[in-house]
């Protein structure tokens, strides 16, 4: 079957980058989130998904929120729209009451908008004020129990402690999570360069890199940064040392096969360099994603210049390489997002070539697949997410343009009833392009 590869256009780019998802959550442009949105091309990325060009598989610090909140998922009713929580039954755990609502941190406090103000707090479980509705630009707290919030007045970012009190002083403009080593990426507003702060507020690595600069520090304690200079982006330690010297067009983090996506400057292709900076697998694709733990990566084909479809403006399908850079699952794909610990990725599917769909641009349906690149669960679905560690995955159904929850085996868990709504544990995992 001839396959159509999808035109070129902002759009496509959007959703690629967009869930949701999701993490994180996922701000909206100007103020205090434009810094981050130029860093990580998010747009309206939820906190949840900030971890979209980590290759960290977090899913167990997923299964310890998920414990902590009692499997609660924020979800939007479609008929008031305002936002509460559901169990894994479906039945409201705590009343739609709020205007947004994200996932539950690991300390059970979930940040949410007060529907009056329009300014945001944090409950607990029981849907009770814990800190009350005061800031603008909050973010959920991280594992160190410190959350980027706005101050409502001087419209600055510091970060807050689970009392609701001032730890790190309102002075950045970007709202921005700490990392697990406990640094977290900020922007100096007199340099307007980057560097990283430390839990009590004070540069930990002195801002001295520009915009392309990454938020999460690798498991071998590495980050990409771009050179003040802008001309390209490397690698440093917690020193702020270089490993490995700015010579890429862009990079991601690295994966546990200590693999990094990389963009060579010349050609402008992408491929996976090693710890010392040299190519493991040469630059030969448009984009990818990190290597989850099955050794698999998703990576979108290049197709040459000079052929039929570039000159259409046509993209190249996805597929998964192996760690050899062999396609592992040939590029058949729309879109699609790396595996999790289930086994199971999520792909769009591509549509025939001349079919009526193709011709109205039409995107074509959501399912997964195995390993092996078989369909696990067929493209049925409008969009959908990662399987939480529950079993449960948040899907759109395609005739109502609801949302509700499937099972493994993809039959609906919670039926489609909400606007909107959040996955049961919190994106971790790498969910998003970290790269266009």
């Amino acid at each position: 079957m001839i396959t159509v590869r999808r035109k070129k256009n902002n759009k496509s780019a959007l959703v690629a980058l967009l869930m949701l998802a999701l993490v994180v959550a996922l701000a909206a442009c100007g103020g205090s989130s434009g810094d981050v949105d130029a860093i990580l091309e998010k747009d309206t990325a939820s906190p949840e998904e900030l971890d979209s060009r980590s290759g960290m598989t977090q899913q167990d610090a997923g299964e310890a929120v998920q414990e902590q909140a009692g499997s609660y998922a924020a979800a939007q009713d479609a008929q008031s729209g305002l936002w509460g929580y559901v169990n894994e039954q479906g039945a409201w755990a705590i009343q739609p009451q709020f205007s947004d609502a994200k996932s539950f941190s690991e300390n059970g406090l979930a940040l949410v908008n007060d529907p009056q103000s329009e300014l945001s707090g944090y409950i607990n479980r029981g849907g009770e004020w814990v800190i009350p509705p005061q800031f603008i630009d909050a973010d959920p707290f991280s594992a160190n129990g410190l959350a980027s919030a706005g101050d409502s007045q001087s419209g600055l970012i510091g970060y807050i402690n689970e009392k609701g009190e001032w730890v790190i002083p309102p002075q950045f403009k970007s709202d921005v999570p700490f990392s697990a080593n406990g640094f977290a990426l900020q922007k100096d507003l007199e340099s307007e360069l980057w560097g990283y702060i430390d839990e009590k507020g004070e540069w930990a690595i002195p801002p001295q890199f520009g915009d392309d600069s990454g938020l999460y520090f690798s498991d071998n304690g590495l980050v990409y940064v771009e050179d003040e200079t802008y001309q390209g982006v490397g690698y440093i330690n917690e020193t702020g040392a270089w490993v490995i010297q700015p010579q890429f067009n862009r990079a991601g983090n690295f994966s546990p096969n200590d693999f990094a996506a990389a963009s060579d400057q010349y050609s402008g292709l992408y491929g996976y360099i090693d710890e010392r900076g040299e190519w493991a697998i040469p630059p030969q694709f448009s984009s990818g994603y990190p290597f989850s733990e099955n050794g698999l990566a998703g990576v979108q084909e290049s197709l040459p210049e000079d052929s039929e479809e570039a000159d259409m403006g046509y993209e190249g399908l996805w597929g998964f390489v192996n760690e050899k850079g062999e396609w592992a699952i040939p590029p058949q794909f729309s879109q699609i997002f790396p595996f999790s610990k289930n086994g199971l990725a999520r792909v769009q599917e591509s549509l025939p070539e001349n079919s009526e769909e193709a011709d109205m641009e039409y995107e074509g349906l959501w399912g997964f697949v195995n390993e092996k690149g078989e369909w696990a669960i067929p493209p049925q679905f409008s969009e959908i997410y990662s399987f939480s560690a529950n079993g449960l995955a948040l899907a759109n159904d395609p005739q109502s343009e609801l949302w509700g929850y499937i099972n493994e085996k993809g039959e609906w868990a919670i039926q489609p009833q909400y606007g909107q709504a959040n996955p049961f544990v919190p994106h971790l995992e790498s969910d998003l392009p970290f790269i266009e």
